[in-house]
């Protein structure tokens, strides 16, 4: 197969602004945060802790501009969803009521303030010593359907799942339990599309002990219509094993996309890459693509001898609107060392203390055409080593542009790191450079829990000695 590597351009990459919000001590409140995107009052974020729902505006210099408490009406509720829709807020929430929980939504202005009154969805009975039921939100690309959803039971005959499918005016449209018997193996993941379609997939696991890794086989697509009964559509992948995959509802073909490395039967070692597209409207597969690696492939990946191509996994999946994808994968791995440590009160007995490293390396980033043939590929170089902070600082955020997909990720791991970017156009062409350094700005970033809040702005978190702060890079 003839393929085309693209050679990288170092250069300084001048992004039109970056902007700094003020530094607000959280580490007494121990809040987390979710940054919800952009609307005509500002970009929203949303802090929380077990006590406070907080929605925060900041303007485009990211000064705030208020802070307001979200009134819910039911003391002890809880945010399951927020949502913006039409540069309104969406809230699903939920209280206990007894032995209830009760499940329900509500609007709210881009001010945070009531739009409409609460609407109860659902009231599901527990008993008084269980705890509180953990339900899940999830929305199609145009924010237009929600389904609300929790496991109801799991056991080894099968996985009952109690969902609610809300329309964008929050309408229940359906209430429905969803049967999927265990021999179709565990859920992998769960997409809906525009038209309101709910999508689960499963496979079968199967572990490695030795490796701590999981290969997924025998992929099943299975569709709960909006207004039908669930239907079992067919199996996606018989024969080979996808080690890392992702998959995508690509709304314009009305196709289901899954992407990801792929092994051989019966082998735990790393083979390929593999693309599935599937047709949504007649239940065709449409894309059935395995590639192994090629020689180059392989010699471009392992760069240094220690480089293990099994470390490698999919982390994200861009899907084009002629129909190509781009896929990229990240050399991810631990290390653990063991050390002596002196003890002065018994030197003989000296004390034993372990270290375990995370790392975040390479990128294989792989372009592939709508048929899924290979357009080009490339290798990004990146090697990122942190000690016990779950790779909260590594790794990397992407934003996506009109002609260009910017991957942002941290030179090394401190605070005082330049912040640097690739920048890969359609054709394979990339350029790489520097985007603003942390010395002496007192910032952290963490471009993994970065968010395009626009065509061409993205905001990185900052977590630094108790204090967040927001960092809205404009290109």
């Amino acid at each position: 197969m003839l393929f085309l590597l693209f050679s990288i351009l170092s250069t300084t990459l001048s992004a039109q602004t970056v902007n700094y919000s003020l530094p607000e001590k959280i580490s007494h409140k121990n809040y987390d945060y979710a940054i919800l995107g952009k609307t005509t009052e500002g970009i929203l974020i949303y802090k929380y802790n077990k006590f406070e729902n907080i929605i925060e505006s900041y303007d485009e210099s990211m000064s705030k501009k208020w802070e307001r408490q979200a009134q819910l009406g039911n003391k002890g509720s809880a945010i399951q969803h927020i949502s913006i829709h039409k540069n309104n807020l969406i809230v699903f929430f939920s209280y206990d009521k007894g032995n209830s929980t009760v499940v329900g939504g509500q609007f709210f202005t881009n001010k945070m303030e009531p739009k409409t009154k609460f609407v109860k969805f659902d009231s599901i009975y527990h008993e008084k010593w269980t705890t509180a039921i953990d339900w899940y939100v999830m929305h199609d690309e145009a924010r237009n359907w929600y389904y609300m959803y929790y496991i109801s039971s799991s056991n080894d005959q099968q996985t009952v799942i109690h969902g609610l499918l809300i329309d964008e005016f929050l309408k229940i449209r359906k209430v429905d339990d969803l049967v999927i018997p265990v021999a179709y193996g565990n859920i992998i993941d769960e997409l809906i599309d525009n038209k309101g379609n709910v999508w689960f997939l499963t496979g079968k696991p199967t572990d490695y002990s030795n490796s701590g890794s999981k290969t997924w086989s025998a992929i099943t697509v299975y569709q709960y219509p909006n207004g039908a009964t669930a239907i079992l559509k067919g199996v996606l992948l018989s024969t080979n094993s996808f080690n890392s995959l992702v998959a995508k509802i690509n709304n314009v073909g009305n196709e289901l996309v899954l992407a990801g490395l792929y092994s051989e039967k019966n082998s735990m070692d790393l083979t390929g890459y593999g693309l599935v597209k599937y047709n949504l409207a007649n239940d065709s597969i449409l894309v059935n693509r395995f590639e192994p690696f090629n020689e180059k492939q392989i010699k471009d990946l392992r760069m240094s001898m220690d480089v293990d191509i099994n470390n490698f996994q999919i982390t994200d999946l861009v899907l084009r609107f002629d129909g190509g994808v781009l896929m990229c994968f990240e050399n991810s791995y631990s290390t653990v060392q063991t050390v002596e440590v002196p003890n002065y009160y018994s030197p003989s007995f000296p004390s034993i203390k372990t270290y375990t490293y995370l790392h975040y390396d390479d990128l294989f980033l792989t372009s592939l055409t709508n048929e899924g043939n290979l357009a080009w590929y490339n290798v990004l170089h990146k090697k990122q080593v942190s000690e016990n902070d779950e790779g909260y600082y590594s790794s990397y955020g992407l934003i996506k542009g009109k002609d260009k997909i910017a991957l942002i990720y941290n030179e090394e791991i401190s605070d005082q790191t330049n912040l640097l970017a690739y920048l890969i156009k359609e054709n394979g062409t990339i350029t790489r450079g520097s985007v603003c350094n942390s010395k002496q700005k007192n910032v952290f970033l963490s471009p993994r829990k970065a968010r395009q809040v626009s065509l061409y702005e993205m905001v990185i978190p900052s977590e630094y000695r108790g204090y967040l702060q927001f960092v809205k890079i404009d290109y």
